[in-house]
């Protein structure tokens, strides 16, 4: 089996992560798909919502394409820091008959030299890049950022086009990424 491994830090989960998803699938790069939010950013990126909300919003984002995207827990059961080399290694070992592909946009690729051990996250996993933000393509996967996503849930907009709705319904019945904005004095 061909198993397409998408980590994460999904701090929210958006559309875009979801089409990232279904495109790997309906593009028949892989069979199945193991998303997989960031415990402990290598980077580190402190998420504002903890990673039981965001495993919680991920398992949301792409209840539709189950049961071919299984959203795994596999980094929080390490401690530290999270490094995809450690992930894909721990795959390797619970999946020894499957090939892994490491799913990442072409706007990360260049900062894959910036990864622990990036010469050997490639050989565990090639990659399978995502048309992103790149000039010329036919087709692309929108430039939604989850960034931009949680600046618009503090109150600078909407981002109901941006994010499904059962992860909006999530993230307002948990009272996620809200900022207490101060009333000016008069």
């Amino acid at each position: 089996m061909r198993i397409g491994v998408f980590g994460g830090t999904f701090d929210p989960p958006h559309l875009g992560h979801t089409l990232a998803c279904l495109w790997a699938l309906e593009t028949d790069e892989v069979d199945r798909i193991i998303m997989i939010p960031t415990a402990n950013h290598a980077f580190g990126k402190k998420p504002g919502a903890d990673f039981t909300h965001r495993m919680a919003m991920c398992r949301l984002a792409v209840r539709h394409l189950q049961p071919h995207v299984e959203v795994s827990d596999i980094e929080s059961h390490r401690d530290g820091t999270s490094y995809m080399v450690d992930t894909l290694r721990a795959l390797h070992e619970k999946h020894p008959d499957d090939t892994l592909r490491l799913i990442i946009g072409t706007d990360v690729e260049n900062e894959l030299l910036k990864w622990k051990e990036p010469v050997e996250v490639q050989r565990l996993a090639p990659l399978l890049l995502l048309p992103r933000n790149i000039s010329g393509v036919a087709w692309i996967l929108p430039s939604i950022s989850s960034t931009a996503i949680r600046s618009l849930l503090s109150g600078a907009g909407d981002p109901a086009k941006a994010i499904g709705k059962p992860v909006l319904d999530y993230i307002t019945g948990h009272s996620l990424y809200k900022t207490h904005k101060k009333d000016k004095a008069s």
